[in-house]
């Protein structure tokens, strides 16, 4: 199916937020990697120590579930423990990758980088120092 149907699809006939996670996942093997687009400051939300990684179970920095991770988890993939929906990288100089549910998909965030509408995504990895996407 092209993108363009997909778009089309997720536009047209999904109506709930979970159906259109769902179709996001699928189109999520159109596009492998990429990196972020919102910074630090848009729609910051709710607060997240510096030198961590913050992580909530619902877009916008919501849900029932906020997971802080230190950098000394970096250089490994870790299982979330939750879905994860919303992210910010508050490392000072180390990307921060997250993968998505069951697909190879990969979001990338810079240091000091926020996306606060993610798809599902279920572990992450915290670079090296001086790492970025």
């Amino acid at each position: 199916m092209s993108r363009e149907r997909v778009q089309m699809y997720i536009r047209g006939k999904l109506r709930s937020a979970s159906a259109k996670r769902i179709a996001l996942l699928a189109a999520a093997a159109l596009v492998p990697v990429f990196p972020a687009t919102a910074s630090a400051g848009a729609n910051d939300g709710p607060q997240c120590s510096n030198g961590n990684l913050c992580v909530w179970s619902d877009v916008d920095y919501g849900g029932s579930f906020k997971g802080e991770y230190p950098d000394s988890l970096a250089g490994n993939w870790v299982a979330g423990e939750f879905p994860m929906y919303s992210a910010k990288n508050k490392f000072g100089n180390r990307r921060v990758q997250l993968q998505a549910w069951n697909t190879p998909w990969i979001r990338c965030l810079d240091p000091g980088e926020v996306d606060p509408d993610m798809v599902m995504m279920r572990s992450f990895k915290i670079g090296a120092p001086g790492s970025r996407c």
